[in-house]
């Protein structure tokens, strides 16, 4: 939870206690409710380390189980293991649409959207080049460029 989607519900929701005395295990799911319901899916023990396809199968699997027993309907998720793990979305949307599609559960997943090539380079040389867009580092910089974007 140091990184990616993680963080960002972590920073939103807190609540990490809550997440630690459920001692889940390796794919299992993790429930909360805040604001909204919340499912953490374990994937893999350490943030550093990769998910396999079959550890995200197996927590879809559960999550299909956990959301038919609390009879919810709906659910919203990025693309699951496609950011900072490197994983096709191509596979995991053949898993999702596999899982649940038996069900009276509707899934809407979230992304952002992609700029081409072209309109990357003409944001950065706008925010880079020009003597109002002063080079601040990168880490500014590219909050800048995110900013702009959405």
């Amino acid at each position: 939870m140091s990184r990616g989607i993680a963080l960002q519900l972590r920073r939103r929701f807190g609540q990490i206690q809550q997440l630690r005395q459920q001692e889940k295990s390796l794919e299992d799911v993790i429930f909360l409710c805040v604001e909204e319901r919340i499912f953490y899916l374990i994937t893999k023990l350490h943030s550093w380390q990769k998910p396999t396809y079959q550890s995200i199968f197996n927590c879809l699997q559960r999550l299909k189980l956990l959301c038919e027993k609390k009879q919810i309907t709906k659910l919203a998720c990025p693309r699951i293991g496609c950011g900072l793990d490197g994983l096709k979305w191509e596979e995991i949307r053949k898993m999702l649409r596999y899982i649940f599609k038996n069900t009276t559960i509707y899934v809407s997943v979230y992304t952002k959207e992609e700029l081409s090539e072209d309109e990357k380079l003409r944001l950065i040389s706008k925010l880079h080049d020009t003597p109002l867009g002063v080079h601040q580092g990168v880490t500014r910089t590219f909050n800048r460029i995110y900013a702009q974007c959405h």
